[in-house]
């Protein structure tokens, strides 16, 4: 998770470590802090977007509220309530954070942060739910997940929510939710292979996409009726002009990886995308031109999640190996390498005798280098 200043990078995942790490491109990007107190998987991390306020979700249901305004960090507040943690996010105004997941506990609830209290809890969803999307304005809270459902919540008053819409039109899992610059409209993508797209205000199905989605990565232009979405195992993406509904032009192929984009992320003035893939590559477009610029390929493993900083001069890749690296988006050029301190970090073992290859690769693994 990036901070809405873009100047501090969270890290976390399943060594149950929350790691802060301050962004200076023109400096020296450093790691300035290690939550600990963690014994499971972390599951989730947003920041506010008003106040230097971050909350964490776990594996064992808990949501952990910090104050990195402070140096060091300072855990202000625990919430226990779910079993499990599965998504986290922030209205817009910052005043409430909402919370789901759950193997057992499928419910939503909306939580104050002025006093900390749940104020509202959203039942409806029979199976886990994956993922949670305010409107722009935050009048409105959509809900997705494994049984297949969207659920459409008005929370303009979060002490009397209720839900306008249950739209069960996907035959599978719901991964994820894209609304996009004003809210009228939002697109989801299944696990059924099919992305649509809908009217916020009737919860209507205006669009149907077949062989499309099938994972994560879901993303609307800031500027422009432009969703991007992944064309499935072939390895490529499609941007797609939705400015006149129910028609749909395809503006682009974006063509190159070699295994399915699983990530992408537009520069704020939509003129960059950047995408991740399965295949360990990172792909920078330019959007007025239609062309492809870099092929980042110094990522080792899965590509997870890409994002562009608020700034838009730089973007972020992550991988399954826990690695995260910041990226130059004028130039293409790796500014920094983020990963945790290892044990053995440059210690060089070059001519180093009476070890096994087995051994070996293990050093390296947790950090020593060869020549």
């Amino acid at each position: 998770s990036l901070s809405p200043d873009g100047q501090t990078l969270v890290s976390s995942g399943g060594d149950s470590m929350i790691r802060i790490w301050r962004i200076q491109p023109s400096q020296r990007t450093e790691l300035v802090r290690m939550l600990h107190g963690y014994r499971c998987i972390i599951s989730a991390a947003v920041f506010s977007p008003v106040e230097p306020l971050l909350a964490v979700g776990d594996s064992v249901g808990t949501i952990r509220l910090w104050d990195i305004g402070q140096d060091p960090p300072q855990h202000i507040h625990t919430i226990q309530k779910h079993d499990l943690v599965e998504a986290l996010a922030f209205s817009p105004d910052g005043r409430y954070l909402a919370s789901a997941g759950g193997l057992h506990d499928h419910a939503i609830r909306l939580w104050e942060m002025s006093t900390k209290e749940c104020v509202a809890q959203l039942l409806g969803h029979t199976q886990r739910v994956r993922t949670l999307a305010f409107t722009p304005d935050g009048a409105c809270l959509a809900s997705a997940g494994e049984d297949a459902t969207i659920r459409l919540w008005d929370v303009r008053n979060p002490r009397d929510c209720r839900c306008d819409y249950v739209l069960d039109d996907h035959q599978n899992t719901v991964y994820n939710l894209a609304f996009n610059a004003t809210g009228a409209l939002f697109a989801s993508s299944s696990e059924d292979h099919t992305i649509r797209v809908w009217e916020t205000a009737t919860g209507t199905a205006v669009l149907r996409l077949d062989g499309l989605g099938g994972n994560e990565m879901l993303a609307f232009s800031p500027t422009a009726e432009q969703l991007v979405c992944s064309a499935g195992d072939s390895g490529d993406a499609r941007l797609l002009d939705l400015s006149n509904l129910p028609e749909v032009k395809q503006v682009m192929t974006l063509s190159g990886h070699t295994h399915e984009p699983v990530s992408a992320s537009f520069r704020p003035d939509g003129h960059r995308l950047v995408t991740g893939s399965s295949d360990g590559s990172v792909r920078l477009w330019d959007m007025r031109q239609g062309k492809q610029l870099y092929v980042l390929d110094k990522h080792k493993a899965y590509v997870k999640l890409v994002m562009f900083s608020p700034s838009g001069q730089h973007f972020f890749g992550t991988t399954f190996d826990g690695t995260a690296y910041l990226w130059d988006a004028e130039t293409g050029r790796c500014i920094h390498e983020f990963h945790a301190p290892r044990p053995y970090d440059d210690m060089n073992i070059t001519g180093v005798t009476g070890i096994s290859q087995a051994q070996r690769a293990a050093l390296k693994a947790l950090g020593a280098v060869e020549d």
